[in-house]
């Protein structure tokens, strides 16, 4: 019998990703190229933006690994019962590693700039509309201003930091964390609590389910001219619960790099509530931008060279067996 060997790319991998791949005898190929056996195929490479649902898991009876190189395994389909019983491979406990990325953090502070100082829009006027006027632009001090951190993992303390450091005071709440772990920052004992006593939420929770709809329209009840961050994942917010928010203005601006329901078929962005307010009504303070939150040259490759060198460890180690 034949071991599998072929290895499909949904998305476009660095190339010395598939020169390594070569290297060890395996053959890499774009899944769009792919006319070989079925039969051959051993793993799946995604990143964040390309779904492997369960209908193309099971095409692969020999499937054994689904490689991700990210956090989140959330766009993988995977039952209790499957047919090709495969492992996902991604950076989720791949703490060394994680602990060199700080590009998540940095979008946070780009989201922030522009809500609370409207840079998006005065950089707008400049290029498209050609105006030089900063009265129309009047936005408000980052200095001084409450920042709630909601989830206080590894990219929440990285934020509470940088909060810290512009001057502004830092609350945090963490389901799993209670005790204070950097100077100044305070803990409460509930989302709740947090939301009532702070000016900018930001959600940096994970990806489990039971984080579905986290900050909805129960939790928003308290808001009070609050600005929200999201860079977790679009399903942590109930985006209906946000543009009621807008409207009611008890929400200043949403700045988001994800959205629920990305990645899916069809005309999904067209139909998000928050991208038609942003475009069909210009006066609301909202910024999106499309998941760039680890998406810089130097950490792609890093993690991909990672979840490879993952892959090819596993399979060595059970040839050896």
């Amino acid at each position: 019998m034949i071991t599998p060997r072929v290895v499909l790319f949904l998305e476009e991998f660095d190339l010395s990703i598939l020169k390594k791949l070569e290297c060890e005898g395996f053959q890499p190929c774009a899944l769009s190229d792919f006319n070989g056996f079925d039969d051959d195929v051993i793993a799946l490479c995604t990143k964040v933006t390309k779904p492997v649902p369960l209908l193309l898991s099971n095409r692969f009876k020999n499937l054994r690994y689904v490689i991700t190189p990210a956090t989140g395994t959330d766009l993988v389909e995977k039952p209790s019962h499957h047919v090709s019983n495969f492992e996902i491979i991604s950076l989720r406990n791949n703490k060394n590693l994680l602990s060199q990325f700080f590009s998540t953090r940095e979008v946070f502070l780009w989201l922030l700039i522009s809500l609370l100082r409207k840079a998006h829009r005065a950089a707008k006027d400049v290029e498209v509309n050609g105006l030089w006027e900063r009265n129309l632009h009047l936005g408000t001090n980052i200095y001084g201003k409450t920042l709630g951190v909601l989830g206080f993992g590894r990219v929440g303390e990285q934020i509470a930091r940088v909060a810290s450091a512009l001057g502004m005071q830092v609350i945090a709440y963490d389901i799993e964390k209670k005790s204070n772990t950097i100077p100044g920052v305070t803990f409460v004992d509930s989302a709740r609590a947090l939301v009532s006593q702070i000016d900018i939420l930001s959600i940096n929770v994970d990806d489990r389910k039971e984080n579905d709809s986290l900050v909805n329209a129960e939790l928003l009840k308290g808001a009070r001219n609050l600005y929200i961050i999201n860079t977790s994942r679009g399903f942590v917010v109930e985006e209906s619960a946000v543009v009621q928010g807008l409207r009611d203005k008890r929400i200043l601006g949403f700045g988001t790099d994800v959205l629920r329901g990305e990645g899916s078929e069809g005309n999904w962005l067209e139909l998000n509530p928050l991208w038609t307010l942003m475009t069909k009504e210009d006066s609301y303070n909202i910024v999106i931008t499309p998941h760039i939150g680890g998406a810089t040259i130097e950490n792609i490759v890093k993690a991909e060279r990672s979840v490879i060198d993952i892959f090819l460890s596993k399979i060595k180690g059970s040839s050896a067996r």
